[in-house]
């Protein structure tokens, strides 16, 4: 009988310390889980404080047919504050990318926050657009940094086109 309990003795402290090992292998497991998940958490609520409208008179955009330049207002219609800079938007007119000339947020104001209009101005690279002709409009965005994520939306809006 001694012999039996010193085994089960042994398997005992055997068994105990594989589930201590196995429970400590699950704990991290999970908890890289948990961040993944606050991550995209954190992501999901850069995405939708993050919004970008057209402003102005969509029937009226002003479009230059010489140098088919275009001038754009958009509106940041969202709670954060949206990247100004043209490297870090795309713009789209009839599905033919516009190179951005300029972006100037209206107001005079250092960065493109809530409520601010943005001035773009660029050059569309493919066929010319006569007076009154209607094209889809893409704007892509991104915000500045959310709680350590970065935000994005994309507005896609039908204008007629103002020689």
């Amino acid at each position: 009988m001694a012999d039996g309990g010193a085994t089960s003795m042994i398997m005992l402290v055997t068994a105990l310390i594989i589930s201590s090992i196995s429970s400590v292998v699950l704990i991290n497991s999970w908890a890289g889980i948990a961040d993944v998940m606050d991550d995209q958490g954190r992501k999901a609520e850069a995405d939708s404080a993050t919004d970008v409208s057209l402003a102005g008179d969509t029937m009226n955009v002003d479009y230059v047919i010489g140098t088919q330049t275009i001038t754009l207002y958009f509106q940041n219609s969202g709670t954060t504050t949206l990247d100004s800079e043209d490297a870090n938007m795309a713009v789209y007119v009839a599905g033919e990318a516009v190179t951005i000339g300029s972006t100037t947020v209206v107001s005079g104001a250092a960065e493109w926050y809530e409520g601010e209009l943005l001035k773009v101005v660029g050059v569309h690279a493919g066929t010319a657009h006569a007076d009154d002709d209607e094209v889809i409009i893409s704007l892509t965005v991104r915000s500045l940094p959310v709680n350590g994520m970065i935000g994005g939306d994309t507005l896609n809006e039908v204008v007629r086109l103002d020689v």
